[in-house]
């Protein structure tokens, strides 16, 4: 999976292979990870569910930090799925 960025111990990754809608990323940290749906131009970020368990704080910093960069995430997962939007 591509990041997109790490930021406080959090790295934002995407899945290029077998991925499908909606567009989100996945959060990892401390080996917690998180889907999170990136939303668009008109609606933010949003937790959608977990993959392996991680802290709530944590939960609540990864989607500030998909919001923070929306626009780099919701663009490197157009580069790799975009033919799914």
């Amino acid at each position: 999976m591509p990041t997109v960025r790490v930021e406080g111990g959090f790295a934002i990754k995407v899945n290029t292979r077998g991925e499908h809608n909606p567009p989100h990323v996945h959060v990892i940290k401390a080996g917690g990870e998180i889907r999170v749906l990136i939303g668009d131009e008109e609606t933010s970020p949003s937790y959608w569910d977990e993959k392996r368990a991680m802290a709530t704080s944590d939960k609540v910093k990864a989607v500030m930090l998909v919001d923070k960069y929306q626009a780099e995430c919701l663009a490197v997962w157009r580069k790799f799925n975009g033919h799914l939007t």
